[in-house]
């Protein structure tokens, strides 16, 4: 009836409302109204569940005639009888479900699939580390075991050969050979 209230104001008029004097289809309309706060609707239904669990056990009266029956209707009148944009809201409401299941299902997918190729990265990456590991440490001693021979090769050539006996070729070669010595380890 008032569209144009904020949420704040609607609120406020609710707070006013004396659910227990609602007539029937004030209650029906309360029930099936989706711009009501949550808690106005429930308030409504439970004074409506409130009078008819005192009237069925009140014992005085004795014409049962006289109180209105509830009437048990199937889902398919249920349904003719709501508003259409309730009807409208519900469909909606079971598309977004299906869609989020749908969407959540195929997380899950991509979630074990990026898992599988984790474990088979860190499987790969291990693998690799160990090897690497093994050849670095073994390549390591090697170059240091080379370096060592090499150091105690030119400390002896040195003291053997004087500069002025030394060929061109043998001091060409023997520059080569520490050039190679002197890149680093690592």
């Amino acid at each position: 009836a008032h569209p144009t209230l904020s949420e704040h104001e609607r609120k406020r008029l609710c707070r006013v409302m004396d659910c227990q004097k609602l007539s029937i289809d004030a209650c029906m309309h309360a029930a099936q109204n989706e711009r009501l706060p949550l808690r106005v609707v429930v308030q409504v239904l439970f004074a409506e569940q409130v009078k008819i669990s005192t009237a069925l056990s009140n014992p005085s009266l004795k014409d049962v005639e006289s109180f209105p029956q509830p009437i048990v209707t199937n889902r398919k009148t249920l349904l003719e009888a709501t508003p259409q944009s309730f009807q409208e809201g519900w469909t909606s409401a079971k598309k977004d479900v299906n869609t989020l299941k749908f969407e959540v299902e195929s997380v899950k997918a991509k979630y074990l699939e990026l898992q599988n190729d984790m474990e088979n990265l860190q499987k790969q990456f291990d693998k690799m580390l160990k090897q690497k590991q093994t050849s670095a440490w073994s390549s390591g001693w090697k170059k240091l075991s080379k370096l060592t021979k090499m150091t105690n090769v030119q400390q002896n050539h040195d003291h053997d050969v004087s500069p002025h006996n030394i060929v061109p070729e043998a001091a060409e070669q023997n520059r080569k050979t520490t050039r190679r010595w002197r890149n680093s380890i690592s």
